[in-house]
């Protein structure tokens, strides 16, 4: 079963998220605060990390900077975020260039369709 870290500052989605993953055939774990997610990480094996690229304590830049330096290259990568394209495209070529694998990047609100599909496609290349 694949497993999958929902890191997204808002409680709401991240259970929206992890439920949605659950239904799709995967064991979700979930962290409000992206200090907790690397934390977790460090005992913990996960096979997807879903990432809010705006959140108060640290952005998804600077946490996707954070796992490429402790390697943590095998995950691969969900970029979600509710604001301006452009920051998903920054975030995905930096992704890129530390090495790490964007399967692909939604905006918010997430439609359930939308990320169903996402994470049933995934599931299908682990």
């Amino acid at each position: 079963m694949p497993k999958i870290l929902i890191v997204d500052d808002e409680p709401d989605l991240s259970s929206f998220v992890a439920e949605v993953a659950e239904e799709a055939g995967y064991e979700a774990a979930e962290a409000n605060d992206p200090w907790k997610a690397l934390e977790y990480l460090s005992t913990n094996e996960v096979d997807i990390i879903a990432l809010d690229l705006l959140m108060p304590q640290m952005d998804g830049i600077e946490f996707i900077r954070h796992l490429a330096h402790r390697y943590y290259v095998e995950q691969g990568l969900i970029l979600m975020t509710g604001f301006d394209k452009s920051i998903l495209k920054a975030a995905e070529q930096l992704a890129k260039e530390r090495k790490l694998k964007v399967h692909a990047s939604l905006t918010k609100p997430v439609r359930m369709a939308e990320l169903m599909s996402t994470l049933e496609d995934i599931a299908a290349k682990l």
